[in-house]
């Protein structure tokens, strides 16, 4: 098993501020504007799961498949936040609020828990994880992989190589994968695992000169620095939020 990353519980009141006219921030208004919506599209999200918030519904079309890699349960739930947050930013379609419309409100969710509710996770459930969207992308037109996980283990170490794999064949399915780039900052080499690989689109914040606000707080410049021990420069992109 490997520890993965504790992934902060963020208050209500820090996530409405924080996605608040997300769209705009980064100009997805304007592909908005010329129809560019995700129609068609389904995104995975490897998360702590997804609340059934009325921000996706209709639920029949839009949560094309929820499944439990952590109880087993067989509805859509998050005991954390964190994966409906995520999901949220891009794929909300903004009910109650247009500030809060997603990147892509009308791409189709695919939700695979593979986080618990404090946020933390095994290696074999994130694996599971990533072997179902390996064999069940075309059925549902995944074309985008989120993947909020990341371990802080050696690079070299058999449980990161098998990581790296099972993350790099996601890639070469032709699958977009984006990762986080890891809290083990600001210490250089600290991009976690499987962020390191080079196929795939690992994310940092540029942010990170503040501290974080919720139940816990990580010391400032926490986002994980490159490069990787192959020399790969790392993160890709840095998001402000």
């Amino acid at each position: 098993y490997v520890r993965v990353l504790r992934i902060l519980t963020i208050k209500t009141e820090r996530i409405l501020m924080m996605i608040a006219s997300v769209s705009k921030q980064i100009h997805a208004d304007l592909a908005h504007q010329h129809g560019f919506l995700g129609e068609g599209i389904g995104i995975a999200y490897l998360d702590t799961g997804l609340f059934p918030h009325k921000d996706f519904a209709p639920y029949s079309s839009r949560i094309a498949e929820f499944i439990d890699f952590v109880q087993y349960r067989s509805f859509s739930y998050d005991d954390n936040g964190h994966g409906t947050h995520i999901t949220g930013i891009a794929a909300s379609s903004a009910v109650f609020d247009s500030d809060y419309l997603g990147i892509a409100p009308k791409s189709h969710i695919i939700a695979l828990k593979v986080l618990d509710a404090s946020g933390n996770g095994v290696q074999s459930a994130f694996l599971k994880g990533l072997d179902w969207i390996h064999k069940h992308h075309n059925s549902y037109n995944i074309r985008i992989v989120n993947i909020s996980i990341g371990s802080s283990a050696s690079e070299e170490s058999p449980a990161s190589i098998e990581l790296l794999t099972h993350v790099n064949t996601l890639w070469d399915d032709g699958l977009i994968v984006c990762i986080a780039g890891g809290n083990h900052g600001p210490k250089s080499h600290s991009i976690s695992i499987p962020g390191n690989s080079p196929k795939i689109i690992t994310i940092g914040s540029s942010d990170d000169t503040s501290p974080m606000i919720g139940r816990r707080g990580f010391k400032v410049q926490y986002s994980g620095r490159g490069p990787t021990s192959s020399c790969v420069m790392k993160p890709d992109v840095c998001l402000l939020y």
